[in-house]
């Protein structure tokens, strides 16, 4: 039994997740030595359409709002940290579809044979070029991909680069997975099923059509022919991605949580006269700071969302300063998070050094998810410094 409870009305599809649960935790094994999700599990999110919570509802999506999406990436995520974060990811992509390009492309891929889109944004070499019609990239890489496994679709971040090494300009380029080299790279100690990996490309052709200017995203500059103008497809773009990306985090430590509540009912303290851990006023020290932890993550998460969809309602544009804000409190919430559950951790005994142990597999998970640069508290908090002081941010994410 959970110790916080944060919903108060339950969407379907938030339900349709919760259902999903004893399911997860039986194929949790078969997961990790995958390293991507079972075929089963991604039959099971599309099967109680999760997969396509962000797809517009004229392409046969729910499009539901930013708020209904994290309660489902809560359930997911305090069942199985790896298939929360790639359905964060891949959710995060068809929101992208949705709003980066016309309403033709985004047809084009929600009803193709496989609709299902991931993304990376940063590669790690890339040789590309503007040519006539749309952009080359003659050879590229690009790392951490998550979802990429089950994707029909790749959303690539493709700088074009001068002879200094300076990068002129930057397009999201969406490429069928068809067209990519799937690199068997991915042997991490947490996220083990997230299938996050490199995938490589070489001459490759991206017309115009699927390409948007890294700058337009930025500045909320979409396309105005796009399938939907709803709310959804409105929202500030680094904000909302940061929020998603933190949700998983926040989730991974509520299920970390509900684990060390139960197993503090069935284990003794080693070298003490305690016949349940849970009678120890320590353990109730340690939950209590926990819990505030977790719940603090949780109160800002759902702050940020609000913000972000009353900014997208009313057509207020996000000063740079408020951008900064909700990416740094993303990272804070993930680090909140963190911490929290490294206490459980630590409060744990030696059974937690056993890596079946399940508190252990919540910990490596989130360690690897907080590890992700977006979520990187210091940079961030260096990123929110510097705009507080009107000084140039130091990120391709906030330019100005």
């Amino acid at each position: 039994m959970s110790a916080l409870n944060y919903q108060s009305s339950i969407h379907p599809l938030v339900l349709g997740a919760r259902s999903l649960g004893d399911a997860l935790i039986e194929r949790s094994s078969e997961t990790a030595d995958l390293r991507r999700l079972p075929e089963s599990t991604v039959d099971d999110l599309k099967q109680r359409g999760l997969m396509s919570a962000l797809v517009p509802k004229d392409l046969g999506g729910a499009e539901v709002g930013l708020d209904v999406f994290y309660d489902i990436v809560q359930e997911l995520g305090k069942v199985d940290g790896s298939v929360s974060w790639t359905y964060s990811i891949m959710g995060s992509a068809s929101w992208m579809v949705s709003t980066f390009y016309s309403e033709a492309v985004s047809r084009e891929v929600f009803e193709s044979d496989n609709p299902l889109t991931s993304a990376v944004l940063a590669p790690t070499r890339i040789s590309a070029q503007r040519v006539d019609g749309g952009v080359r990239i003659n050879e590229g890489e690009w790392s951490f991909n998550s979802g990429i496994h089950h994707a029909g679709w790749n959303i690539l971040g493709i700088p074009i680069i001068n002879e200094q090494g300076v990068p002129t300009h930057v397009f999201h380029g969406l490429v069928p997975v068809s067209a990519l080299t799937i690199l068997d790279d991915w042997n991490s100690i947490g996220l083990r099923g997230s299938g996050s990996s490199s995938v490589r490309v070489d001459n490759l052709f991206i017309p115009d059509e699927r390409l948007i200017s890294h700058e337009n995203i930025l500045s909320e500059v979409y396309p105005n022919d796009r399938v939907s103008l709803s709310t959804l497809y409105k929202q500030a773009v680094v904000p909302t991605i940061m929020v998603k990306m933190s949700s998983t985090a926040i989730a991974i430590a509520k299920g970390a949580l509900d684990r060390f509540i139960d197993n503090s009912v069935k284990r003794k303290i080693a070298m003490t006269f305690y016949p349940k851990q849970s009678d120890a006023p320590v353990t109730h020290l340690q939950v209590g700071e926990a819990t505030a932890k977790i719940d603090a993550a949780d109160t800002i998460a759902r702050h940020s969302i609000d913000e972000i969809e009353r900014a997208a309602k009313t057509g207020r544009r996000f000063t740079r300063e408020q951008k900064a804000r909700i990416w740094r409190d993303a990272a804070f919430s993930s680090r909140l998070a963190w911490e929290a559950v490294d206490l459980l951790a630590d409060a744990s005994g030696g059974s937690f050094a056993r890596e079946d142990n399940s508190l252990n597999h919540c910990w490596r998970d989130l360690r690897v998810a907080v590890s992700h640069a977006g979520l990187s508290i210091n940079t961030v908090y260096e990123v929110y410094g510097r705009v507080i002081y009107d000084l140039p941010s130091n990120t391709p994410l906030l330019p100005g």
